[in-house]
C-alpha cells in the first residue's frame, strides 16, 4: 500500500480547489459543491449532515467516561489517511525515528507525544502550503530537547492543513456505522474476529505490525483499532454531555489528551468502538502514535447586501430563543477592552444598543454605543467555542460580520474569520441572564438566531421571555425539625464566600448564574451531615456540584481548588485534585434515571454524610440511597469548607433548604424512607 506521505504533496493544491460558491439570485444564498478529489491511500469520510449515537456505558468501566450516550451530527466531510503515520513518514518530517518498536519503518511510529504530533502536523501544512490548523507562540523544550508545551496555543479545525482526527470523529470512523461493541460484532463470540482487523493481546507476537497488512474497516481504513494508541485533539473532559452535539471539539481545556482505538499489549475489550483513554499531552510512552486527517472545506453562505440596515440607527440584538437582549458585560460603566457580550434583561442602557457599520462589502463592524469599542473574536481566536468580546476597531477580520436572514424577523450574525455564527452558550436552554456569547458553526437552533430592534422606534421593545417557571417545593425530610443548624436563611448571602455577580437570591433559593463558580462557607468542616435540596432550571442535562476536602482559593478566585465534588440527585462524583472521577471504591452507586426515575430538573432532597476520619461518602436521594464511597488516601482528606457550584454550561442553578449537622451522632443515613 502507498504511503499517506508520498501523496500529500501532490494532492494539497487540489485540495485547496476541492469546491467553488456560486450564490444564486434568490434571496437565501446558496453552495455548489465540486466532486473531492481523493489522494491515494486517503479516504473520504462522509460525515456533513449525518449523525451518530456517540458513547456507550461499560460496567466496571467508569472512569474512561464513555457514557452518557447521546446524539453527534456533523456540518463538514473529512479526509484520513488510511493508516498510521509510519516511522519512515515520521523521519522523513521530523528528521528523528524515536520508536520502540524498532526492524521495521512501515510499522506505526510511537513514542511521540500529542505536542509532537502537533508539530509534525503543522510542518507538513507549512510545507504545502495549507493555513495550519494548530497555532501558537513558542514551542517550550527542556534541556533534553522534549517539547513540554505549546505556548499561546489555538485550534482551527476547519483551517484545511493537517491535523489529529477529533474524539468524536474518531468515534464515528470506528463504528462504520455499526452500533455495537466493535465494529467487527457485537457478543463475545465476535472477539476471535479482531485477530483479523486488529493487534490486540490475542497475538502472539506482543508488538506492533506494519500498517495496512491487516483487514480495512467498512470505510476502508486500517489499523482503526489495534496496533496502537492514536492520539485525538481533544481534551479529556469526564463524562458526555447528554443533550445533542454538532462537531463537537471537546472542553476548552484541561489535564490529558483523549486517545483512542487501543494497543497491541490490550485485551479486545480496550478496543471497543466507543473506548478511549487519555494522557498527558506531554507525555511519550510505546503504546501510543497518532494518523492524520484533514477538513474538507464548508460553503460558506454568501453574505447577502441588507437594505433593511439602517447605518446610523442602534439596535438591540435580541436572542431568538429567549427574548433577551445582548449587552456589553459591566454595564454602561464596562469599557474596557476585553468586555465579554452576553445576555441579560432588557434595561435600555448603552451597552445593549449597537450600530452595524459596512466596512466592506456584505460584512459590518458592530460599535457598542456604551464604548464605541467593537466586537471581535476573543484573542482572534477561530475556534469554535471562542467568547465575542469588545476591542479597538482596527477592522481586523476577526471584527467583520455578515448579517444572514434566516426568516422574516431573524438573523444569523456570522464571523468572517471562520464563518462560525454567535451562539448564546449552553444551547437552548440557557436563558438565563448573563450566559456568553460564543461563536459556533451555523445551525438551526434560535440560540443561533437574532432579531434587530430599532430602538428609536416607539413600540419596538423586545418581548423578554421569563426566567422558566421554578415549581413550588416541599422537602420530603423536615432537617429543621431534628435541630440541624441552617447554613442559608433563605433571604441574604451571611455566611457565604462568593462572586456577588454570580450568585443571588430569588425565591428563597440560593441561585449560581456564571459558569464554574463556587458559592463557599466561611466556617471549615470536618464531618457532617448534609441536607439541602437542588433544582437545574436552564440546563437540565448539565449538573451542579457539592464540594469539600479540598482547599480555598486566593481572594478574588472562586473555584474550589483539589476538593471532591458529589453531584446530587445523580450518583457522580468528580476529584478536582486529579481532574477525573473520584478515585476510591464505590460500594454503592445507583443510577438515579434507571433505577429512581429521577430527574435534575425537579426539586429533589440530598442527604450526604461524609466521615473524614473514614474516608467515607454517603448519600441518599428522596429518602433513598443513591452512593456509598470509600476514599483510602489520606492526603486526600482535608478540614475544608463546604462549596456549592454551578457548573460549565449551567446559569440557573439552585439550592435551598440547606442544613448541617457537625460530627453526626448517627453514621447512617436519617432520610431514608426504610
Amino acid at each position: 500500500m502507498t504511503d499517506c506521505f508520498e501523496n500529500l504533496k501532490s494532492s494539497a493544491c487540489a485540495f485547496l480547489g476541492l469546491l467553488m460558491f456560486v450564490t444564486a439570485p434568490a434571496a437565501v444564498p446558496v453552495a455548489v459543491q465540486t466532486p473531492v478529489s481523493i489522494p491515494e491511500g486517503w479516504v473520504l469520510i462522509e460525515t456533513k449532515g449525518k449523525s451518530f449515537a456517540m458513547g456507550q456505558q461499560f460496567a466496571g468501566h467508569r472512569w474512561t467516561y464513555t457514557f452518557p450516550v447521546h446524539p453527534v451530527g456533523f456540518t463538514y466531510d473529512f479526509l484520513m489517511c488510511a493508516t498510521q503515520v509510519t516511522q519512515a513518514e515520521y523521519q522523513k518530517v521530523a528528521g528523528t525515528n524515536p520508536t520502540l518498536h524498532p526492524g521495521d519503518d512501515k510499522r506505526p511510529v510511537d513514542n511521540v507525544s500529542w505536542f509532537d504530533a502537533v508539530v509534525y502536523c503543522n510542518t507538513l501544512s507549512q510545507r504545502d502550503g495549507l493555513t495550519p490548523v494548530y497555532n501558537y507562540t513558542e514551542v517550550k523544550r527542556d534541556p533534553a530537547g522534549t517539547i513540554t508545551n505549546l505556548l499561546g496555543l489555538w485550534i482551527n479545525l476547519k483551517s484545511g492543513g493537517y491535523r489529529l482526527l477529533t474524539s468524536a470523529e474518531y468515534e464515528y470512523v470506528v463504528r462504520a456505522g455499526t452500533t455495537g461493541r466493535w465494529f467487527f460484532g457485537d457478543s463475545d463470540a465476535d472477539q476471535p474476529k479482531a485477530v483479523d482487523y486488529a493487534w490486540c493481546n490475542l497475538n502472539s507476537e506482543k508488538t506492533t505490525h506494519p500498517v495496512g497488512l491487516l483487514k480495512a474497516n467498512a470505510y476502508g481504513v486500517y489499523d482503526i483499532t489495534g496496533n496502537l494508541w492514536m492520539w485525538c485533539n481533544d481534551w479529556y473532559a469526564g463524562a458526555y454531555p447528554s443533550t445533542p452535539q454538532t462537531d463537537p471539539i471537546g472542553p476548552p481545556s484541561g489535564e490529558e489528551r483523549v486517545a483512542r482505538g487501543g494497543a497491541f499489549k490490550n485485551d479486545v475489550n480496550h478496543e471497543r468502538s466507543a473506548y478511549h483513554w487519555q494522557w498527558s499531552p506531554q507525555s511519550r510512552n510505546f503504546e501510543v502514535g497518532f494518523r492524520i486527517a484533514r477538513t474538507v472545506p464548508v460553503p460558506a453562505l454568501s453574505p447577502l447586501t441588507l437594505g433593511d440596515i439602517n447605518e446610523k440607527a442602534w439596535y438591540c440584538i435580541v436572542a431568538s430563543h429567549s427574548g433577551k437582549v445582548l449587552e456589553i458585560e459591566g454595564g454602561p460603566t464596562g469599557l474596557e477592552n476585553g468586555r465579554l457580550l452576553q445576555q441579560n434583561e432588557l434595561t435600555g442602557a448603552d451597552n445593549q444598543l449597537f450600530q452595524f457599520k459596512r466596512f466592506q462589502s456584505g460584512y459590518y463592524q458592530v460599535f457598542a454605543k456604551s464604548s464605541g469599542k467593537v466586537l471581535q473574536i476573543k484573542d482572534n481566536s477561530l475556534n469554535d467555542h471562542a467568547r465575542v468580546e469588545q476591542g479597538e476597531p482596527v477592522g481586523g477580520e476577526q471584527q467583520l460580520f455578515a448579517l444572514v436572514k434566516d426568516t422574516d424577523d431573524s438573523y444569523s450574525i456570522i464571523a468572517k474569520s471562520s464563518g462560525y455564527g454567535f451562539d448564546v452558550s449552553g444551547g437552548a436552554g440557557a436563558v438565563g441572564n448573563n450566559v456568553p456569547v460564543i461563536v459556533y458553526p451555523p445551525n438551526n437552533a434560535l440560540n443561533h438566531k437574532f432579531k434587530l430592534i430599532d430602538a428609536s422606534l416607539a413600540g419596538e421593545k423586545p418581548i423578554v421571555i421569563p426566567l422558566s417557571a421554578v415549581p413550588a417545593y416541599t422537602p420530603p425530610f423536615d432537617a429543621g425539625a431534628t435541630g440541624m443548624k441552617a447554613l442559608f436563611d433563605g433571604r441574604t448571602l451571611e455566611g457565604w464566600v462568593g462572586d456577588p455577580a454570580g450568585w443571588k437570591v430569588v425565591d428563597g433559593a440560593l441561585v449560581g448564574v456564571r459558569d464554574n463558580q463556587n458559592l463557599m462557607t466561611m466556617d471549615d468542616y470536618d464531618d457532617f451531615r448534609l441536607i439541602v435540596s437542588t433544582i437545574q432550571v436552564d440546563s437540565p442535562s448539565n449538573h451542579q456540584g457539592i464540594g469539600f476536602w479540598g482547599d480555598r482559593m486566593p481572594p478574588g478566585k472562586y473555584g474550589y481548588g483539589g476538593c471532591i465534588d458529589v453531584m446530587p440527585p445523580m450518583n457522580w462524583t468528580w476529584d478536582y485534585a486529579t481532574g477525573r472521577g473520584a478515585r476510591g471504591v464505590f460500594l454503592l452507586s445507583r443510577d438515579i434515571d434507571k433505577d429512581l426515575g429521577i430527574t435534575r430538573s425537579e426539586w429533589t432532597q440530598a442527604e450526604i454524610l461524609v466521615n473524614r476520619s473514614k474516608g467515607t461518602i454517603r448519600m441518599a436521594v428522596n429518602g433513598v440511597e443513591v452512593l456509598w464511597y470509600v476514599d483510602r488516601d489520606p492526603s486526600r482528606l482535608k478540614r475544608g469548607p463546604i462549596g456549592l457550584q454551578a457548573h460549565a454550561g449551567n446559569h440557573d442553578v439552585r439550592y435551598k433548604d440547606i442544613f448541617v449537622e457537625l460530627s453526626p451522632k448517627e453514621n447512617r443515613l436519617i432520610t431514608l424512607k426504610n
